[in-house]
């Protein structure tokens, strides 16, 4: 009987040993992709495609992170045609692409080849496209603020910073997360590490002076379509420093007036509780079953903990609001406020302007309490402001009674009552 030796095993370098024409002859005799071919051979999976990557990487991710990276990821998928440092007008145009046939165009052009029907690779994901993406992101962030800025102008309004810097971060950033979860099919290699970010400009935000929060206030009660919506909306930020994404968020579930919390889950979800004044928290929830029906009502058995607080009137019936009425307050101070238009005032604001308040007032620890930012060291864990102790503040500061504080002495009361003792035992 005729023996015939073992095969010997591929190589595992990731097919290049392997003979290309002789798998590129083969595949289109089985009628394969040789990539799949090659994959198959080497007991390994195919890499995926470089749109299909992108789709599912942009999947998974949370919806902060999409939003952030999701503009340069499909750039990289769907390429960008040639993108100059000129502003002349035919390169403002849509798009932002080249469009001016000067030596200065010309000499400046840099593109992003389109990657979406190329195999996920060492080859695809490599450092050269990186910088291109790079470049044109930043290129085409100055190209639009510049056109922003004019209608911006237009209005009366500011003009806003437009350095592009913004946008190259974010651009390498999401190469640099992406190309991570592709280690596996480019040789464990991350080209985006290479490319360092850049330094944006620093951001200069002031505190409102009390005088002007007060003015702001007045403004906001008086204007706009829904004055008592927008006054709420103000009254909800200077109480908890919530965030942008805190307001539009704001569940029934999440107000608590048996205890005056709101439990604030602005950013990464995290619950993070807030003292407030009683009267806030029945105007909230006035507001919200006015306007969102049973369904926001506590007592109805229609009852929704995840019911939206907060409104807006539409000439139909009301809607959950969404972050363009934030937007839309936003524009309405710059716009009726000149010092608020030179500040570039935002919801954001708001939130400095309390914390502000608080640490000059209080000291630091209560202003990190109050914007809920987590410890940066050890140190940080020693004379911390309790939860009791920004009950405190807020209540002195905003004058309303919280049973933190104000209903102390009564409960000691009480327990001496129930103890048979009195004040001077």
């Amino acid at each position: 009987m005729t023996t015939h030796p073992d095969p010997a095993p591929l190589p595992a370098d990731g097919g290049r040993a392997l003979d290309d024409e002789a798998i590129a002859l083969l595949a289109r005799q089985l009628g394969q992709d040789p990539a799949e071919l090659r994959a198959q051979l080497l007991g390994t999976a195919a890499a995926p495609l470089v749109r299909d990557h992108i789709e599912d990487y942009l999947k998974r991710c949370s919806k902060r992170t999409r939003g952030t990276y999701a503009t340069a990821l499909r750039r990289l998928r769907d390429g960008v045609g040639a993108v100059c440092d000129q502003t002349c007008e035919p390169c403002l145009g849509a798009g932002f692409t080249c469009r001016c046939n000067c030596a200065a165009c010309r000499s400046s052009r840099v593109s992003v080849p389109a990657l979406g029907d190329q195999r996920v690779s060492a080859a695809s994901y490599c450092k050269a496209n990186v910088l291109a993406l790079a470049v044109v992101s930043r290129r085409m962030a100055v190209k639009k603020g510049i056109v922003d800025n004019r209608r911006r102008a237009n209005r009366g309004q500011v003009a806003k910073n437009g350095d592009g810097y913004g946008a190259e971060e974010n651009a390498v950033g999401a190469l640099r997360s992406l190309f991570k979860d592709a280690k596996q099919h480019t040789g464990g290699v991350n080209h985006a590490e290479d490319v360092p970010k850049p330094r944006r400009t620093g951001k200069e935000r002031r505190p409102m002076h009390a005088f002007e929060l007060v003015e702001l206030h007045y403004v906001t009660s008086i204007g706009g379509n829904d004055p008592d919506l927008d006054t709420l909306i103000l009254d909800y930020g200077i109480a908890t420093g919530s965030r942008r994404e805190g307001v539009y968020t704001l569940t029934v579930g999440q107000l608590h007036r048996d205890r005056q919390v709101i439990d604030l889950r602005d950013k990464y979800k995290r619950k993070q509780p807030a003292p407030v004044a009683l009267d806030l928290l029945d105007r909230l929830l006035a507001h919200a079953k006015e306007r969102g029906g049973r369904q926001c009502d506590p007592e109805s058995r229609y009852f929704r903990p995840d019911a939206p607080v907060f409104w807006y009137r539409t000439k139909a019936r009301c809607r959950p609001l969404t972050e363009r009425r934030i937007d839309y307050l936003s524009g309405r101070w710059q716009r009726e406020l000149a010092w608020a238009n030179a500040e570039q005032l935002g919801f954001h604001h708001i939130r400095h302007t309390m914390a502000a308040f608080l640490a000059t007032m209080y000291g630091p620890q209560f202003k990190k309490r109050y914007l809920r930012h987590a410890d940066g060291s050890v140190t940080d864990g020693y004379g911390v402001c309790t939860f009791e102790e920004l009950a405190r503040a807020m209540s002195d500061l905003l004058d309303f009674e919280h049973p933190l504080v104000h209903g102390v002495d009564d409960r000691r009361k009480q327990t001496l009552r129930r103890l048979g003792m009195s004040d001077d035992d």
